[in-house]
Parts: structure tokens; sequence; C-alpha cells
């Protein structure tokens, strides 16, 4: 699986997302592990919603006791039925930005894992796969919302004040970017969102490789670039055979802890010292697979 071909391209009118895909989509080999559906076929249409977004303050009351007597005491975060179902998407995908749980993500050696896991335990996130403004909706907050300036900060497009006063997400930007993977890698943008999409991912890689100081590798820039790699590979037509399959191997977790007691995450290649034996970041794979993406975004926007 990963990324196998490319995909044809269509004609920008009308402006919908394209319904044939090459191969299965990467995430699809997690789905077995979860009862909701990544962006089913059946979408709802959501242009007449207009319901405001959802305050998780109250949830955080008596947390402490939702806890002890709950043992899916995360459920008390879910939005109720019919706020949700009224929500505008907008609202909607801005609630699940700041929904307190995304962090669990980090959780996870494997991030495919982590990010599934934090959409299947909460609603909000499941209904916005269901809403046909979705995608566009995600790719309107990646544009608004900016890598702070210092780690450890927060952005936040909604004025949620008491919310933000106690319980900060700091990795919202992230979580959002891989949200927006398994979008890409469903291929539910059009062409031309994919052309917005690809100029937002290469201004965000910039900002923070102008600040390498604040941002590493292994810290920020990975999430970002592993998007730019499910871009390259679900809509770069001028991708070659040899770059898909080295991007393929980069998206790609897999473990080595049986061996070895090393987990590889995604984005992070090692390799085998030959004189010690020792596994090591593969610093050379991750410069070529930088250079591909990068190279890559240029085409796409």
């Amino acid at each position: 699986m990963g990324c196998s071909k490319p995909l044809q391209p269509v004609d920008e009118e009308p402006e919908e997302p394209e319904e044939a895909v090459a191969d299965l989509p990467f995430f699809s080999r997690y789905q077995e592990q979860f009862s909701f559906s990544l962006w089913p076929e059946v979408v709802v249409e959501d242009a007449s919603l207009a319901g405001v977004g959802w305050n998780f303050s109250a949830a955080f009351e008596n947390l402490a006791a939702k806890q002890r007597n709950n043992p899916d005491w995360r459920t008390t975060f879910d939005i109720p039925s019919a706020e949700l179902s009224a929500m505008s998407t907008r609202n909607l995908m801005r609630t699940c930005y700041i929904y307190p749980y995304n962090r669990d993500w980090q959780a996870f050696d494997d991030d495919y894992l982590g990010v599934l896991t934090v959409i299947s335990r909460f609603n909000g996130w499941q209904e916005l796969m269901r809403r046909k403004q979705a995608p566009e909706e995600l790719l309107h907050l990646f544009e608004e919302v900016e890598h702070p300036d210092e780690p450890g900060s927060f952005t936040q497009p909604m004025n949620y004040t008491e919310y933000l006063n106690s319980h900060h997400n700091y990795f919202g930007i992230e979580f959002l970017a891989l949200v927006i993977s398994t979008a890409v890698d469903y291929h539910k943008f059009s062409r031309t969102q994919a052309a917005r999409l690809a100029r937002e991912v290469e201004k965000k890689l910039s900002e923070m490789l102008d600040n390498t100081d604040n941002y590493s590798y292994v810290g920020h820039l990975r999430i970002d670039y592993l998007l730019g790699a499910f871009l390259a590979c679900r809509y770069d037509d001028g991708l070659s055979a040899e770059d898909r399959q080295f991007l393929s191997d980069y998206l790609n977790p897999y473990s080595l802890a049986e061996q070895f007691g090393i987990i590889h995450t995604a984005g992070i290649p090692i390799k085998q010292d030959p004189a010690t034996g020792y596994w090591l970041v593969d610093e050379d794979a991750i410069a070529k697979a930088m250079s591909i993406i990068i190279d890559s975004l240029d085409r796409l926007k």
C-alpha cells in the first residue's frame, strides 16, 4: 500500500473531488481496528446548517469524579447529538480543533494509529468526516492558523476564553495536519484545493525552516513533511516511479521492536551502522525526502 500510482488529472469544472482512486488509501490498513468509517461515501448536505460551536469548559467540571466512575470518561466530552447535527461545518471544524484530547495522538509510537484513535474517541471528528464541506473547512482552517513564534504557545482562531485559560492544546496544528493527511489519502480534495494546500504546506515549512532555533525536524517539521508526502503521492502526476516508491517507504511506519527494541516513526527513516550495528536516524534519507517533497509542492501549487 502507500502511494503506488499517480492519479489521473481531471477537469477543473465542476469543482468536485475525484471519485475514482487508483489504489487503496494508506490509512485503510488501520480501518479494521475501529468501528467508525474514515471519510464515508454518504455525506451530509450541510449548506443550511448554522449551529454555533461547542465550548468544552463545562466538561472539565468534576472531571476527576468522571474519570473514577466512568471507564469511558472521554465520552463526556462528546457533543450532544442535537447540537452536533445542527452545527455548521465551519463551527464544527473549529470545535474539533480545540478538542482537549487531540494531544493524545502523541502517546502512540505510530502517529497514524494515534490520530485515528483520537478520532474514534470524539463524535465531533467523526461527524466532520460525514460533512460535504469538511475538506474545504479543513483547508480553510489550515490556511488560517500559524505555527507560533515559540513552541509552547498556541494559535487559536476562536474566542473560547475559558478553555484557553486553563487547557491549552499545544499541538493543534500538527494534529490538524495529520487529519488533513487522511483526507488527502482518501482523495477528498479537488485539484484546485490540492494546489492551495500545497502552497500552504510550503509556506509553513519555509517559516519553520527560517526558525530552526525553535523548530526541529523531529519536533515539528516532520508532520508537515508527511502531509506534503501524501500530497505528492496522491496528486503529483510528475512524480517519478522511483521517487514515488521512496516516499512510500518514507510514509510507512514499521517496528523493529522484537529484534532490536526500536520503533520506527513515519518520516524518520533509520539505518544500521555496519561498523557498530547500532540503528541510527538516516539523515541522508530525510534530506532526500525533503527535497522530493518540496519539488512536488512546487509542481502542485
